[in-house]
């Protein structure tokens, strides 16, 4: 919840700017389970004086039939899709397209498994990772200038291994800000209970176009080294156990 909580605060700032000609901010859930992320960006608890600024219209993909009920009570607002995101990206992603101007995912972190046939995009066909395979695709429907916030392992921004995978989003979104969750509260809790997972919160921007090759003042980020030019965005205390 706390969170959940922090990044509405965060995006709350971004809606005026964010908002299309008519006000509206057009927003994708693509992992919504009971709501989490979307309650606090609603009233009271975001509250934007801003006249560029009228309402989100929420966009939201829940697989669980039970979450989607449950979210379904609590926001009849939201176009909702009790479906998995492949088989949602396979027939809508098209309309779509261009038209998002703000993300919020917490994707699963699993195996794509056999939903994985259900959308053959090249982009992403053959991502097996379903985390990866959510970033991929739901980047894509951005705006030029939209934003998307998304919780994902925090493998990604660190070492070798998805190199090539950094270089190809550096290329068409410019990481504006990235930050270490601690796994454990002060109280010793899992932040994300049964997760397992250290987890950072990516902040993309989609630039509106390609770039020929990754922009030289990201190539600390293309090389693996975010945190080690930020640490003061690892926030907790990294313990080494053994050795």
């Amino acid at each position: 919840r706390n969170i959940a909580e922090a990044i509405a605060e965060f995006v709350c700032r971004l809606l005026p700017e964010l908002a299309g000609h008519d006000g509206v901010v057009r927003a994708l859930e693509p992992s919504v389970g009971i709501g989490r992320l979307i309650v606090p960006l609603g009233p009271p608890h975001c509250f934007v004086a801003d006249p560029r600024f009228r309402e989100i219209r929420w966009t939201a993909i829940e697989l669980s039939a039970v979450s989607a009920r449950m979210f379904a009570a609590m926001r009849p607002d939201v176009e909702l899709y009790n479906t998995s995101i492949e088989q949602w990206m396979a027939e809508h992603s098209p309309r779509y397209q261009g038209t998002i101007n703000l993300i919020l995912a917490n994707p699963p972190y699993g195996q794509r498994g056999e939903y994985a046939r259900r959308d053959k995009h090249p982009d992403s066909a053959n991502e097996k990772k379903a985390y990866v395979y959510v970033m991929l695709r739901c980047l894509s429907l951005l705006v030029p200038g939209g934003v998307a916030v998304l919780l994902i392992p925090a493998g990604f921004l660190t070492g070798s291994k998805y190199r090539k995978l950094r270089e190809r989003l550096l290329r068409g979104y410019h990481l504006e800000v990235a930050f270490r969750l601690p796994s454990e509260s002060s109280a010793g809790q899992d932040v994300f209970p049964g997760a397992g997972n250290i987890v950072d919160v990516l902040v993309w921007r989609a630039r509106g176009g390609e770039l020929g090759a990754v922009d030289p003042g990201d190539e600390f980020i293309l090389d693996g080294h975010y945190f080690d030019e930020f640490p003061n965005h690892v926030l907790g205390t990294v313990k080494v156990y053994g050795g």
